[in-house]
């Protein structure tokens, strides 16, 4: 999740574990990102790629307007509903019993 702590997801937290390796870091959102499309997202990324050159980040947009918003501002992005992170085992919708 993008925050101010932990900008670059599991890079901010195990930054040793990705230092010579190829990685792809998926940053979700807790809440829309757009007022910082243009000036905190592109500087952060541009830092976090300056100092592991061989990661790769992806901002998951929630919806169409939050994924132009993004692009628009040359962030790479993609849209991902939150809910692909969901363990199907353990979460899953209310299933009401069959009626007897």
């Amino acid at each position: 999740m993008f925050t101010p702590e932990c900008p670059y997801g599991a890079l901010s937290l195990f930054p040793d574990a990705f230092k010579d390796t190829p990685s792809l870091h998926l940053n979700t959102m807790d809440h829309s990102l757009l007022w910082a499309a243009s000036t905190l997202l592109p500087q952060r990324l541009a830092e976090a790629g300056k100092r592991r050159p061989k990661a790769r980040f992806r901002l998951l947009a929630t919806d169409e307007t939050e994924l132009r918003g993004l692009l628009a501002a040359g962030l790479p992005a993609m849209l991902c509903n939150l809910n692909m992170f969901a363990d199907e085992r353990v979460f899953h919708p209310f299933r009401p019993q069959a009626a007897s």
